[in-house]
């Protein structure tokens, strides 16, 4: 096993069925309640105004959800390396929540939602962001399994490595459609979640270090079967870095990944 890339964390913050969460224990607690309303709504988003003020209002429920996480992460950070920016946003369900309203819609005989139409498109979150920070380094967006996450940050470390960027903004979120869609399969387990992670190429002092691994052994990946994290999708296995964040544990984080393209996320002291 050999250290490829490396990074140092300087901002997080993550959200679960509408509240910040700051430890594992938050997380756990804001997963069992599912965030709902009295009359069974969706939990309002607290978006920044000052955030995209422009786009981010009328973006789809995921972007909202995403804007709502970045804007806190990046609470007190120097925001002066917009050109040397890039983002990356991960999800399992991407934009299938604006993609099942958009078509329940239309099958319904409803008029058909313009405004949403860009929404349905996997990327148009990390578009979206791109344009709100004025980030001009590369921005991608990646969809999978929970581990793409994972993924994600270690991609950023390799952006960072390579000088393509001087700072990530990592995005996992989760968006559910509600009711679960029948192309689901079955209610699915996700809860609309999301953690945002801000990365700088220099580790500054007392920061978490991140470092990407690779490993030629592909019996090196398990996927983690925690009931209750496993509800977050792509945030889940990002959870720990946000808790060892927030406790200032002088913490590693490592991202393990092997030749077979899978990965998971291990904590170090």
């Amino acid at each position: 096993m050999r250290e490829r890339e490396r990074a140092g964390l300087v901002g997080c913050s993550a959200w679960i069925a509408g509240r910040l969460v700051v430890s594992l224990d938050d997380a756990r607690a804001a997963v069992a309640g599912g965030g709902r309303t009295d009359g069974g709504k969706r939990a309002t988003l607290p978006i920044d105004p000052s955030f995209g003020p422009a786009r981010i209002p009328r973006a789809d429920r995921a972007t909202q959800l995403v804007a709502t996480a970045v804007a806190r992460a990046l609470t007190g950070i120097d925001a002066s390396l917009g050109d040397a920016t890039g983002v990356i946003t991960a999800s399992v369900l991407a934009s299938a929540d604006t993609n099942d309203q958009f078509e329940r819609r239309r099958l319904t005989g409803r008029p058909a939602a313009p405004r949403s139409f860009p929404y349905t498109a996997p990327n148009a979150t990390a578009g979206e962001l791109s344009m709100a920070l004025r980030a001009r380094g590369p921005t991608t967006a990646l969809a999978g399994g929970a581990e793409v996450g994972v993924a994600a940050v270690a991609l950023a470390c390799s952006w960072l490595e390579d000088g393509d960027a001087e700072r990530v903004v990592v995005a996992a979120y989760e968006c559910p459609a509600e009711p679960a869609p029948p192309w689901l399969g079955g209610p699915g387990p996700h809860v609309e979640c999301a953690v945002a992670l801000v990365l700088d190429a220099v580790p500054s002092g007392g920061s978490l270090r991140i470092g990407a691994y690779w490993m030629d052994r592909t019996d090196a990946v398990r996927e983690s079967r925690d009931d209750w994290r496993s509800r977050c999708g792509s945030v889940g296995p990002l959870l720990p870095i946000v808790g060892a964040a927030r406790a200032r544990t002088p913490t590693s984080v490592v991202v393990v990944g092997d030749a077979g393209g899978g990965v998971r996320l291990e904590l170090s002291e």
